[in-house]
């Protein structure tokens, strides 16, 4: 994908995934740091060009989900989740549909309100 001329928003938004899962498997701290920085700037660069694919948004909040708080990584939180949030119902892709909803149900992102609404669905 690094090598691809143009790619649509959901390759790069998997690429920049790929890149931030580099630096679980990196011992160097710096490193660790720089794979999670780029790859998140690679997935907001998505979502800033297709702001209502949820798909690029789960991701994004997955990873920041994940991030230790004090990298100051994970601002975009609980901007995703409510995007998901309100859009979730008309989403026609069944098993991301699924998905999305567990991990929040799961999660401790979401009020209890909020996950009975998404067991719901």
């Amino acid at each position: 994908l690094s090598a691809q001329k143009s790619v649509d928003q959901i390759h790069l938004g998997y690429y920049g995934a790929v890149v931030a899962l580099k630096a679980k498997f990196n011992s160097n701290p710096i490193k660790k740091y720089n794979f999670c920085k780029e790859g998140l700037g690679l997935i907001s660069s998505s979502i800033d060009k297709s702001p209502l694919d949820l798909e690029l948004r789960y991701l994004r909040l997955i990873i920041q989900t994940n991030i230790p708080t004090f990298l100051g990584m994970n601002e975009n939180i609980e901007e995703d989740k409510n995007t998901i949030l309100k859009r979730i119902e008309n989403e026609k892709d069944l098993p991301l549909k699924r998905l999305m909803s567990q991990f929040l149900i799961n999660s401790d992102i979401c009020t209890e309100n909020e996950k009975k609404k998404l067991a719901s669905i």
